[in-house]
């Protein structure tokens, strides 16, 4: 059999293509009148050449000149797209390429800089190319195309939030329903400003927008079993609250075997996301002048709140009971041994990953190293488990430089133990669970060495961080967002061999032992204001009931009541009285 050269064969395909007609240029929409070329180059030179763009285009050099053709092409496909999903035509969306038989426009997702339709499965090659994002830092990001027809590509809430969600049935759901994006915007915009908890804030807004989300579904379903068709809007109306009642008790309770199981924690958070629903949209109505609408969801919340108690009583109570009977006990408390082992494994792992001189630190010697020490800052302090991962660099260089402790400080501590432990221990001040506070973060000298390397910016570089992420203990793969110090803490107890403890167990562990100390009330003043809360908060949540000191302290003088009467006691009293 002949064989012939590849250039052969190459040019073979194309004559093959010419004549079957396969190898004719897709025609490209026109971005000013809206006709479809085939070379819609020449379209623009010679029908819009005095339009702004087109006549600033041809003024540029030749590479340069092409990338502004090629945006000119990517505007027209994104206006013809959107007019097209307007009209709900049944016709596929255009892209940039389209390649075999694959026409599903679930499949299609926008560049967030160039606002280019790609093939989900090429936009990894897009984002190594994408021209617009040359002059950013920040990563390639890519929306849903009905994400960004429906909504401003170029608006952060688009890119951060209703392109991150699931695109199952309740994801979609949350991405074009007008009350779920109103509340979801609510809730992003109200602290997107404050930049150390913006992944925090970017879960909790998707995570609430889900609940109401799969509420609104279940809501439908409730009143479909007796023929009724309801939007999501009629959540909001006193006339369908059995509806709503019905719908939170079938996502607050398990299924199969566990149908009688009450997911207690999603119950209340069901009602609370409803509440803010009611919240938002009746500002949202007196604002379109709809007083009606307005004066609708006063009447629901009214009848809403009477019903709180029979809905979500039990939930509440379950809560409560939890953490009293469960969190609280002197059993559920981390095993010392345990504590102690992960310690050591801790900062001796620490002290040799520092100790090696690694030429090119990549992401497989920085995260280990990330997460060690958010462990280790996480549990010492005992930090809710988000507080330490979210430290910013400006903090951490702050505490570098000992502008909360300066020397000068030091040197005026006249108990000389106290003198040398302020003397081994940095500390850095970080926005704490509220909005109006600081809470301090203990470093121990074990870990300095191991931030230093962890702020520096050849590392950071070569380990794949973003130039841009703020935070001490980033992501890598150009991430912008802080480690979840809860899967650090997880990953790095594995690794020692113990089971794992989380962040409110040590803050269990350290607010009992506090407690049994006997510490001037002034000293616990700073206790509790490192811990983040208040003597309330740590007495009813966090320490376990003094046992010991109830049964001895309290127990000996009712023992004593007890065997010798009431009677006794009082004439003990009085003859002690009369001898004086």
């Amino acid at each position: 059999m002949r064989k012939y050269s590849f250039t052969t064969q190459v040019l073979a395909l194309f004559m093959y293509a010419e004549k079957t007609g396969t190898s004719k240029k897709p025609k490209r929409p026109c971005p000013f009148c809206g006709t479809y070329q085939a070379k819609l180059r020449r379209h623009l030179v010679t029908k819009h050449k005095t339009t702004a763009a087109v006549s600033a285009a041809l003024c540029l050099p030749k590479k340069e000149q092409d990338r502004a053709f090629d945006s000119l092409k990517k505007e027209g496909i994104y206006l013809e797209n959107k007019k097209t999903f307007g009209l709900k035509k049944s016709s596929t969306l255009i892209r940039e390429r389209r390649l075999g038989s694959d026409t599903s426009d679930e499949d299609i997702v926008v560049c967030g800089y160039c606002h280019g339709f790609f093939s989900k499965r090429f936009f990894g090659r897009h984002k190594t190319r994408c021209t617009a994002a040359e002059s950013s830092k920040t990563a390639t990001v890519s929306i849903p195309a009905k994400v960004a027809i429906q909504h401003d590509p170029a608006d952060k809430f688009s890119t951060e939030i209703l392109s991150k969600l699931q695109p199952d049935v309740v994801g979609q759901l949350c991405q074009a329903d007008e009350m779920i994006i109103a509340v979801g915007r609510h809730l992003y915009g109200k602290r997107r400003q404050r930049t150390a908890k913006q992944p925090a804030i970017r879960k909790a807004c998707m995570r609430d927008m889900r609940r109401l989300g799969s509420l609104i579904i279940a809501f439908k379903e409730a009143g479909m079993e007796e023929d009724k068709q309801l939007n999501s809007e009629d959540l909001l109306d006193r006339c369908n609250i059995d509806y709503l009642e019905r719908a939170v008790d079938q996502l607050s309770h398990g299924r199969g075997n566990d149908e009688d199981a009450l997911k207690a924690g999603t119950k209340l958070g069901l009602g609370y996301v409803v509440k803010q629903a009611a919240e938002v949209m009746k500002v949202k109505y007196l604002i379109a002048n709809e007083d009606e609408k307005a004066k609708s969801v006063d009447n629901f919340m009214t009848v809403f709140k009477l019903k709180w108690a029979y809905v979500f009583g039990e939930a509440e109570v379950a809560v409560v009971d939890r953490r009293q009977e469960r969190l609280r006990q002197p059993a559920q408390l981390p095993v010392e041994e345990e504590v102690a082992k992960l310690r050591n494994y801790t900062v001796t792992t620490i002290s040799q990953m520092v100790e090696k001189e690694f030429e090119f630190w990549t992401s497989q010697e920085f995260s280990p190293l990330r997460d060690l020490v958010v462990s280790r800052l996480t549990l010492f302090n005992a930090r809710r488990g988000g507080e330490p991962s979210r430290l910013l660099l400006k903090e951490w260089e702050a505490a570098d430089k000992d502008v909360w402790l300066p020397q000068q400080t030091i040197e005026q501590i006249d108990d000389p133990a106290e003198r040398l432990l302020a003397g081994s221990l940095k500390i850095a001040y970080q926005s704490g669970k509220g909005s109006q506070h600081l809470v301090s973060l203990l470093i121990p000298t074990d870990c300095v060495k191991a931030m230093t390397i962890l702020v520096d910016s050849e590392v950071r570089r070569n380990a794949g961080v973003n130039v841009e992420n703020p935070f001490v203990f980033p992501y890598t793969q150009s991430s912008i967002d802080h480690v979840s110090g809860w899967h650090a803490t997880r990953a790095v107890c594995t690794a020692a061999g113990v089971k794992p403890i989380t962040a409110t167990d040590m803050r269990h562990r350290v607010s009992t032992y506090y407690a049994s100390l006997e510490v001037p009330e002034a000293d616990r003043r700073y206790f509790y204001t490192h811990m983040g809360h208040s003597e309330r908060i740590n007495m009813n949540i966090y320490q376990c009931p003094m046992a010991v000191a109830a049964v001895t302290k309290v127990g000996r003088h009712l023992s004593r009541l007890d065997t010798c009467g009431k009677c006794m006691c009082v004439l003990n009293i009085l003859r002690n009285y009369a001898s004086k």
